[in-house]
């Protein structure tokens, strides 16, 4: 098809006078779309830029249409410039659309396409979704920023571990946070001037760390005071506070504070079928740094629950299966393993199932309850 210039494609588009549908399949350097009428008839396809001035000047100059667009990670901003010019934008749920996802006949055109077919026929089939505000968005990459450096620090930590036990020796017993280069102080020459920029490294990243604490505590203060309400529920710091809010950003959308536990992840599958109807795992399709981080006060409430965990307690939470353990059979295989008594297993796998759903709950009143400020 002939590539038009904006000037030819503006008179086009508005020669037709009626609402147009457009399919947008974004790439990270180029992305592509098709137009199409109310008949279903293609009007145009074209390559773009992916990026803020060839999208304004693309669709600003295009008539109101329902533009369709998949999640990922250009989609945010796409979604947000697309509706400051004046479209609708429908964000579809890539793990949804399977029609695209797998099919055996993919490319750019293909992709923009079906997008725009299928928002056509009904925006629902996307399974659309909301992204959070740009300020929200920039709040929430502090905390992950944050985590990224948490990862990164106990990686080198583990590697420093692991360097000195291949050498028959160890380092000074602490936690990652206290991890300095004074704990390498007993080791071997060779092996000490081996891990020295490790261990200054490691320093530098728990400086880095603590600084990401300071400003997300002076961003709750002073932004964010209703996540004080959040941290009065047991188990619950500045940290989780904050991300829930930000994950959430308005709790007036959901009905319900069990939505809310289906929105970050705690739902369990379904496959049923006639007279089967089989058990099936949490889904954990939720942001994965907030599921990991409501797991967190989950346990604590397990370890104060059962009297059998808490005589191992120490040994337990160091585990890093129990923070992430969510499916029953998990759970009470490990209770079962450091405590010895079933029924005390037991009884802390109902504790770690009611657990997770009493402080989504807990969260969410909390939240909804706190009078906003911005």
């Amino acid at each position: 098809m002939k590539k038009l210039t904006t000037t030819m494609m503006q008179e086009t588009l508005n020669k037709q006078g009626r609402r147009l549908t457009v399919g947008l399949d974004l790439g990270d350097r180029s992305s592509f779309y098709c137009v199409l009428d109310e008949a279903g008839e293609v009007l145009m396809e074209q390559r773009l830029g992916t990026t803020p001035k060839a999208i304004k000047e693309i669709f600003g100059a295009m008539p109101r249409s329902c533009i369709a667009l998949e999640t990922g990670t250009h989609s945010p901003w796409v979604s947000r410039l697309l509706s400051e010019l004046g479209h609708e934008a429908i964000v579809a749920h890539a793990r949804s659309v399977r029609l695209i996802g797998e099919s055996r006949h993919k490319d750019d055109r293909i992709d923009a396409r079906t997008l725009a077919r299928l928002v056509r026929i009904d925006p629902q089939l996307l399974c659309p979704v909301k992204h959070r505000s740009a300020e929200a968005q920039a709040d929430l990459t502090v905390i992950r920023a944050r985590a990224a450096l948490v990862r990164t620090r106990t990686m080198l930590v583990n590697t420093a571990r692991g360097l000195t036990k291949s050498y028959g020796e160890r380092l000074r017993g602490c936690n990652a946070r206290g991890m300095k280069p004074q704990a390498a102080q007993d080791l071997s020459p060779e092996l000490k001037r081996a891990l020295e920029p490790i261990m200054r490294e490691i320093e530098s990243v728990s400086e880095r760390i603590c600084e990401y604490d300071h400003l997300l505590e002076s961003m709750t203060r002073n932004r964010y005071p209703e996540a004080e309400r959040l941290k009065q529920i047991k188990g619950v710091g500045t940290l989780i506070a904050l991300t829930y809010m930000l994950t959430l950003e308005d709790p007036h959308r959901f009905r319900k504070s069990r939505d809310t536990a289906c929105y970050v992840g705690l739902q369990p599958g379904r496959r049923s079928s006639g007279q089967s109807e089989p058990q099936m795992h949490i889904s954990k399709e939720g942001d994965p740094l907030h599921l990991s981080w409501l797991h967190q006060p989950r346990a604590r409430r397990v370890e104060r629950c059962d009297p059998g965990l808490q005589a191992s307690s120490h040994d337990f939470r160091k585990t890093d299966n129990y923070r992430g353990v969510t499916d029953a059979g998990g759970l009470l295989a490990q209770a079962y393993e450091h405590t010895g008594d079933l029924t005390a297993a037991l009884g802390a796998i109902n504790a770690a199932i009611a657990a997770n759903t009493h402080i989504a709950d807990e969260l969410y009143r909390g939240f909804r309850a706190a009078p906003s400020t911005r």
